[in-house]
């Protein structure tokens, strides 16, 4: 719809307004969606994960939750299953989003004491 009225105002020979209305909705459409989602609301930044944390049996599980809960913003789920050689502890939670983010976060859980090994997938 914008196009045609482009269209018009231009076959109206208004060159100018025309000018104008075209670099207007050009900065409306690149710039303010990534200005909206630097500053707007927290939901707006945040991914929802699913992580998989195999943990050596000896680690004491408490603590790594804790160390998980200062890691990520909010825990949907979590199960723990555990066998002789490995506990696998599985959560859904939500972290801020980004591929960088989602990197920094396996780093950090994958050093983590008693961390065996980390799965995460983006949901």
């Amino acid at each position: 719809m914008g196009c045609s009225g482009f269209g018009i105002a231009i076959g109206a020979g208004y060159y100018l307004e025309v000018t104008v209305g075209l670099l207007l909705m050009f900065v409306v459409l690149s710039f303010l969606p990534h200005t909206i989602k630097k500053v707007g609301p927290d939901v707006l930044r945040e991914q929802e994960v699913r992580l998989n944390i195999y943990v050596d049996p000896t680690e004491d599980i408490n603590q790594v939750i804790k160390e998980l809960e200062t890691l990520v913003t909010d825990i949907k789920d979590l199960k723990i299953k555990g066998r002789n050689e490995e506990v696998k502890i599985e959560m859904r939670c939500i972290i801020i989003e980004g591929a960088a983010s989602l990197f920094d976060h396996y780093s950090k859980i994958s050093v983590m004491p008693g961390v065996e090994r980390v799965e995460i997938e983006g949901i």
